[in-house]
């Protein structure tokens, strides 16, 4: 075999690897934010604020498709935030996120968001490739609800199915148990599904935090 075809070969071999290492950095990212057809783990909510590096609440102040920067085969949608309330980490007034997408309807409907809905996030930390999405994708994208009388409450995707399954909240050595009130203990215990209100569930967040900093 010739040095030229030799050298061909190898830059070949070069470029697939170089190629394939840009694939899978993306491609760990891109499960983040595909929400129509992903499949994941029931995530309780000690697991998902686990998970969340930045949760807050707000409104859908812009939405935009676009292809990725960097990996120009995905599509993309950014969602911006304007921000009225953080619990964990730090944001600005504005906050922006990247979500991959890979079902043309979520391309068409924006992965659902609308301007000047309000949502309450748990959100995952932005990956190499900037690829967020909300903890346990729906499980972590809260909707704020709104009743006749005003009183707000939070729903997400799985309208908070399982959202306190296997907290511990009763054991002497639970970090938790002593952070919630009565009240909130009774919560967690009979709640199974539907909207909670909105001030409740942040305020378990709260505890929940705490004592996972403990």
């Amino acid at each position: 075999m010739n040095r030229s075809l030799i050298s061909t070969l190898h830059l070949r071999r070069a470029a697939a690897l170089a190629l394939a290492a840009a694939l899978v950095v993306a491609l760990a990212a891109a499960p983040l934010g595909a929400q129509r057809n992903a499949r994941v783990l029931h995530r309780n909510l000690d697991e998902l604020v686990s998970d969340a590096s930045i949760i807050l609440s707000g409104k859908v102040a812009g939405v935009r498709q676009e292809r990725h920067p960097q990996y120009n085969n995905f599509q993309t949608v950014l969602v911006t935030f304007q921000v009225d309330e953080v619990l964990k980490g730090q944001v600005g007034p504005q906050y922006t996120v990247r979500l991959y997408v890979d079902d043309a309807m979520d391309i068409k409907t924006s992965l659902g968001y609308k301007l000047g809905e309000e949502y309450f996030l748990l959100l995952t930390r932005p990956s190499e490739a900037g690829f967020s999405s909300p903890a346990g994708l729906e499980q972590g994208r809260f909707r704020v609800r709104v009743d006749a009388q005003g009183n707000r409450f939070l729903v997400n995707g799985y309208n908070n199915m399982g959202l306190f399954g296997r907290l511990d909240t009763t054991s002497p050595a639970s970090k938790l148990a002593s952070r919630l009130n009565p009240a909130q203990q009774r919560m967690i215990a009979e709640h199974r599904a539907g909207p909670l209100p909105s001030d409740d569930l942040k305020n378990v967040i709260r505890a929940v935090i705490a004592a996972q900093a403990q």
